[in-house]
């Protein structure tokens, strides 16, 4: 496993985040076969698909990606994930080979976001607010790469519109949170969006947003998107402008609940 890089920012909450990083462990507990028996046949034909038999129920996830973004021109970048179930995620990033370094953080209903050139100059500051708001719905949506935070529970509650279509609502501190999943005939994921916050304007509204899934792998029991394309106004004639994400995940690592 490569170093793990440094984080800016919030020392304190970095290493709160970093206390549920992914272990490799898959021994503690299974997601019971039951607890996907009573969804609609589309989301059950998901679950089924995205989680193993004997899976445990995962805490959080490390993910290792290279792809591209598009900041005014399309760059190269490679970057490191942590995403956790109860808290939201740390990303990490080089991009344009270490022209730019940012770090992107929302933990617990807290968010921050940082570039720097060189990694020495600050370009970029953002945190809370708008920003905390619009990583919430990003933190909803990234659920799809720890499919067992999907399982329905007391609090998620799933429904089909459609027999390719499984809509799972999210309570969030922002009300309820409609995450919609188009899969195949087997359950394999197409895509995922949701309407997430965001400035366009000067002002900020609720904009479609969502992820085109283009090939999909098997981690530890999981099998979630392994490349694929994101933006806003996804599912609009909008989206050839709105896309600004197009990534490969080459590792990926999980830790079990304790």
């Amino acid at each position: 496993m490569s170093p793990r890089p440094h984080v800016p920012g919030n020392r304190a909450g970095n290493a709160d985040m970093r206390r549920h990083e992914p272990t490799g462990r898959a021994d503690e507990g299974t997601v019971p076969d039951s607890a996907t028996g009573h969804v609609p046949e589309a989301a059950r034909r998901y679950l089924a698909h995205a989680i193993a038999p004997g899976t445990p129920p995962l805490r959080s996830v490390r993910l290792r990606m290279h792809g591209w973004i598009r900041a005014g021109m399309w760059l190269p970048f490679r970057a490191e994930q942590v995403i956790d179930a109860d808290r939201g995620f740390l990303w990490q990033a080089t991009v344009a080979g270490g022209l730019l370094r940012v770090a992107d953080r929302y933990d617990d209903g807290r968010a921050w976001l940082r570039v720097d050139l060189l990694g020495l100059i600050p370009l970029l500051r953002a945190k809370e607010g708008n920003l905390a708001r619009s990583a919430l719905g990003r933190a909803v949506a990234e659920r799809v790469w720890l499919p067992t935070a999907l399982v329905p529970d007391s609090d998620i509650v799933w429904s089909s519109p459609a027999p390719d279509c499984a809509v799972a609502t999210v309570p969030t501190s922002h009300g309820d949170v409609p995450l919609t999943l188009l899969t195949d005939h087997d359950g394999a994921l197409r895509s995922v969006s949701l309407p997430r916050w965001k400035q366009e304007r000067g002002r900020w509204s609720e904009v479609p947003f969502g992820m085109e899934v283009l090939a999909a792998a098997t981690f530890g029991g999981v099998t979630v998107p392994s490349r694929g394309r994101a933006g806003w106004w996804f599912g609009s004639a909008r989206f050839k402008q709105g896309e600004f994400f197009r990534f490969t995940v080459d590792a990926m690592e999980f830790a079990p609940r304790g």
